[in-house]
């Protein structure tokens, strides 16, 4: 009897034994289950390695089963046997849509970030395309107005500089082909050793200001929206803007320039082509141009009898003579005047009216210049240090 009471005894603490193990086991596969559905759940929004997981979950409830079968632990079991483990439940997730915010100290527009993805597919064929001598770090100055403006500086990742009205963007390149996107109407990129520019693709540009550089070639047949183009200072030789009948501001000073076509730019109110090396200049299709600079080229005439509203002129350094520069003057100031405004011509000095030098005991055939309107020319002779000659005749 004393026998079989023992024996029961013994049975039901193993029982109670193995119904506690068996809570804990099912407590502790829960748990590895739903922490495996937790992370194949993120995982599928993006990557997440085990170090993302930081938040701690909150311990497991001991249900109401295990408090009917699990008594305190015997002398034959542990302490602590029966501790419940954590279970990571937190986990970070890394959103390969979120836009990341990268700045650069020499950006000076107010926005800038790396495009996703995404974004990169939609951009398109850049807007711009330009290409500097200087160096790769070196940096570059651009004024921009445009909306959804990106600029790959030269790593092949565009960044985002949202809409623009003219701001600076300054920056560091790290190649020497610059990339631009987006809807640009005016692009002032002057001063930045370029010595090639593609604005072919930018239908939209109002206003291009590209002087200068180091440009050899520039076609802008493309860009017939553009009402104000500047590329003085750089080495054209030929400037087509046939194209560009929008155009109502042409500055190309100081290129190689030896003609040019502006028969079709008839809304031209200022143009200035000094610097150059022009030997025709044909404005009488130019009938609201007011403002002319032609000086330092090789004309020897100019006519603007077309031009009503032509009030100032500079025509220095060409190969007029005193009598084509004095009518030029006579018919601006005259017709500036009935209009009650005033006429500026600046004509002087002129070049090869005479020869630079003469030799000694050379002639100079000056009769065409013996008078101005009936007035006598006075003539100065200067020697080589600057002293006062008198011819013999």
């Amino acid at each position: 009897m004393i026998d079989h009471v023992r024996i029961e005894a013994v049975m039901k603490k193993l029982k109670r034994s193995f119904t506690m193990r068996t809570v804990f086991l099912a407590v502790a596969t829960v748990a590895l289950l739903t922490s495996t559905a937790i992370f194949m759940s993120v995982g599928a929004a993006g990557e997440v390695t085990p170090s993302d997981l930081t938040a701690d979950a909150p311990s497991a409830e001991s249900g109401t089963e295990s408090e009917a079968v699990v008594d305190e632990p015997s002398a034959d079991e542990p302490e602590g046997s029966g501790e419940e483990s954590e279970i990571p439940q937190g986990i970070l997730t890394a959103d390969a849509s979120a836009d990341f915010s990268i700045v650069s100290p020499t950006d000076t527009a107010s926005v800038s970030r790396i495009v996703s993805p995404s974004e990169m597919l939609n951009l398109g064929d850049p807007a711009v395309t330009m290409t500097t001598a200087a160096a790769t770090g070196s940096t570059i100055s651009l004024g921009i107005t445009g909306t959804d403006v990106y600029i790959d500086k030269g790593d092949g990742m565009p960044a985002s500089y949202g809409d623009l009205n003219g701001q600076s963007v300054s920056f560091q390149t790290a190649d020497n082909t610059i990339r631009l996107y987006g809807n640009i109407t005016v692009l002032d990129c002057t001063d930045n050793q370029l010595t090639a520019l593609d604005v072919s693709k930018n239908t939209a540009l109002t206003g291009l200001e590209c002087g200068n550089n180091q440009l050899t070639s520039l076609d802008v047949s493309h860009n017939t929206a553009l009402t104000d183009l500047d590329c003085g200072g750089n080495q054209l030789t030929t400037l087509d803007v046939s194209h560009n009948t929008a155009l109502t501001t042409l500055n190309f000073w100081g290129n190689k320039i030896t003609e040019l076509d502006i028969s079709n730019n008839t809304a031209l109110t200022t143009l200035y082509c000094w610097g150059n090396k022009i030997t025709e200049l044909d404005i009488s299709n130019n009938t609201a141009l007011m403002e002319l600079s032609c000086g330092e080229n090789q004309l020897t005439t100019l006519n603007v009898s077309n031009n009503t509203a032509l009030t100032t002129i500079y025509c220095w350094g060409n190969r007029m003579t005193m009598q084509t520069v004095y009518a030029l003057s006579q018919t601006i100031c005259s017709r500036a005047s009935s209009e009650g405004e005033t006429g500026f011509v600046l004509y002087a000095p002129q070049t090869h009216v005479i020869p630079a030098s003469v030799s000694v005991g050379g002639e100079v055939d000056l009769s065409s210049e013996a008078s101005v309107d009936g007035v006598a020319t006075v003539f100065t002779w200067y020697d080589s240090h600057g002293n006062v000659v008198t011819p013999a005749t």
